[in-house]
Parts: structure tokens; C-alpha cells; sequence
């Protein structure tokens, strides 16, 4: 192993937090989801020049994975040190696919090329390349919580066959607006993308039995939605109408059900993502009364394609 770049112990935890910006909480939030599985100490990563710490950075992955799939950066004082870094972990690890998040609140005017444009260097510089820019939006329960109509009834996903969801998964993808979905299909056959955004579903915090199909009055299941938890907020993890269903309205039904449980769970805010150019679904949150708080900008890796 290098002496330079090195992977965090458990009991470093504070010192790797040491002197970075509301260093407690983050010590805290790393500790929560080392706790959760989501984040382990292996995959918390500092560069040093001597005994001196000039770059850090920690990879985030659903319970269970084999490899992380987000990449966090904390801070650099040495650019190269900070790509060199980068690509350290990235075969330390045996990362085959990633991506990582630029996000600015949506009051600063600008983009990450202007505003961030260092975070920019670090990702390109380790082979990550730009892919779409989302908008972050929220919940909160000052706004107050949806009504849930009664056109649906809601089945727990884990009440199906796994066939079953990754066909509904499949149709969900289908004609969408999602760039991600479009962009896992072309390396994918349709039913390996949908069941590979199944099954992080399956392993994302907190969605567990909150994970449910919607079916109509026929008992057709129209779509899904899965809430989860993002440390101390709630989070739609994935909302989706099968293709065959859109224009119905589904769409508001399953999003104030998922809202509705992460209220009734305690949690006084839900964020949830999605694509700028995705103006239906976009519509969707803000008629539930969800507003935008930050601009997000994604980067996605993958070896073999991305990187040198």
C-alpha cells in the first residue's frame, strides 16, 4: 500500500474529520452510515504530503455491495494528489461503475465549470464525465402532507416475484425521460437495467417494507414508488408509471403515498432528484409541494469507457 494514500481505521474517524469544514457533523453522519452499512472505513480515503493531509475523500454504496458506487470528495489543498487519489481508490476498490454529484444551492447564480470549477478538474482528471444536471427538491412538513386519493391501492414490492418487478421496472423505463435509464441501457439489455436499479432499491436505507407497487381498480400494477431515508431526511429513492399508464395522473398518487409514509414515519423533510429536462415529473413534485433548494450536476465513471 502507499504510504501516501490511505484508507481510514475506525478509530481515525475524527482524525479523518479533522479541520474540514462542520467537521462534527460530518464525523457523525460517516459514523451513522458506517453504522448503516452504506459507508464503510475502508472506503475513506486521505492523500498526505509527509504527515500532512492534502486530500480526502469517501465512497457511499447501498447495504451489502460488493463496491462502492458514489464517490464524495471533502477537500483538497493538492489538486494532483486529490486525482491521484482518485484513481488510487478506484482500483483499490475494484470500482467497475460510479458517479458523483456537483451540487450548488439554487439562490447562486452559475455552474460548476464557473463556480466549482477545481471539484470539475478532480472528477475529469479521474475519469469521470459530465451527464446530466438535475434539480434538488424538498418536502418539508411546515408545507403539509398530500392527500393520497383513492384511485390505487398499494402492495408491498416484497409480496412479488422478482420477474414480476423487473418486467414492471422494464415497462417503467420504457419511452421515459430519465437520462440515467437511458444511459444504463445502452450497455444493458432492457431487463438487466431494470433489475439493476431494482436491486439497489432493494438495498437503499430505510426503503425496505415502505417500497410498494400501485395497482388500479383492474388490479393492473401501474407503478411504483420507494421511500427511503438519506440520513436524518426522508427521500423518494425511485418513483415510476409503467408507459402503458402514463397520462393518468398515477404519478401524483404514488408520490403523495411515499411522502405521506415518511411523514407519518416523523420525518419533518423528503428530498428527492430529478433531471432538469424531465418537466413531467418536475410538475408532478411540485404540485405536491415539493420546491427546489439546489442545482445538481452528475458525472458518472465506468472502467474501461471513462477512464484512461
Amino acid at each position: 500500500m502507499s504510504d501516501r494514500y490511505r484508507p481510514l481505521e475506525r478509530a481515525e474517524l475524527s482524525e479523518f474529520c479533522a479541520g474540514l469544514d462542520d467537521a462534527e457533523t460530518l464525523q457523525q453522519r460517516l459514523a451513522d452510515n458506517i453504522d448503516a452499512g452504506t459507508v464503510r472505513p475502508q472506503w475513506c480515503w486521505t492523500a498526505y504530503d509527509g504527515a500532512r493531509p492534502v486530500a480526502r475523500h469517501h465512497w457511499w454504496g447501498p447495504r451489502g455491495a460488493d463496491s462502492p458506487l458514489v464517490f464524495v470528495p471533502l477537500d483538497s489543498t493538492d489538486l494532483d494528489a486529490a486525482v491521484g487519489l482518485l484513481r488510487h481508490a478506484t482500483d483499490r476498490l475494484q470500482v467497475d461503475e460510479a458517479w458523483s454529484e456537483i451540487t450548488l444551492p439554487v439562490e447562486l447564480d452559475g455552474d460548476p465549470w464557473t463556480v466549482k470549477a477545481t471539484a470539475v478538474a478532480l472528477l475529469e482528471g479521474g475519469g469521470f464525465r459530465f451527464q446530466v444536471d438535475r434539480v434538488r427538491i424538498e418536502w418539508r412538513a411546515d408545507d403539509g402532507v398530500p392527500p393520497v386519493g383513492d384511485r390505487l391501492t398499494f402492495r408491498p414490492a416484497a409480496d412479488y416475484d422478482e420477474a414480476d418487478l423487473v418486467e414492471l421496472f422494464a415497462r417503467v423505463a420504457d419511452g421515459s425521460l430519465d437520462h440515467s435509464m437511458h444511459e444504463g441501457r445502452e450497455t444493458l439489455s432492457d431487463v438487466d437495467e431494470a433489475r439493476k436499479r431494482l436491486h439497489f432499491l432493494q438495498h437503499y436505507p430505510g426503503v425496505d417494507d415502505n417500497f410498494v407497487v400501485g395497482l388500479d381498480s383492474a388490479g393492473a400494477a401501474v407503478g411504483y414508488v420507494a421511500p427511503g431515508r438519506a440520513n436524518t431526511s426522508g427521500v423518494i429513492a425511485e418513483i415510476g408509471v409503467a408507459e402503458a399508464h402514463r397520462g393518468n395522473g398515477y404519478v401524483h398518487d404514488l408520490l403523495a403515498y411515499g411522502t405521506r409514509v415518511l411523514a407519518d414515519a416523523g420525518l419533518l423533510r423528503v428530498v428527492a432528484d430529478t433531471d432538469c429536462g424531465n418537466t413531467p415529473m418536475r410538475a408532478a413534485f411540485t404540485r405536491a409541494g415539493y420546491r427546489v433548494f439546489a442545482r445538481r450536476w452528475d458525472w458518472g465513471w465506468r472502467r474501461g469507457i471513462t477512464s484512461d
